[in-house]
């Protein structure tokens, strides 16, 4: 069975989804993408994933003005 997972996003990374979606030679849906990145970062090979904590990188683009 599928849940649903609301994400927010800034328009910058809207922006960068939707310009990666347009450099493709078919059509991909904004949720295909993100779960297809999602999939990607767990299975990556460098590892298990550390993620930044929620006060850097989550909300701030520029984690060093913190």
């Amino acid at each position: 069975m599928r849940e649903r997972v609301t994400v927010r996003m800034t328009n910058e990374m809207l922006s960068r989804l939707d310009a990666w979606i347009a450099a493709q030679p078919h059509y991909i849906s904004r949720q295909e993408l993100v779960r297809r990145c999602v999939e990607f970062a767990l299975n990556s090979e460098r590892g298990p994933l550390t993620l930044p904590s929620p006060r850097v990188g989550c909300h701030d683009t520029n984690p060093t003005t913190q």
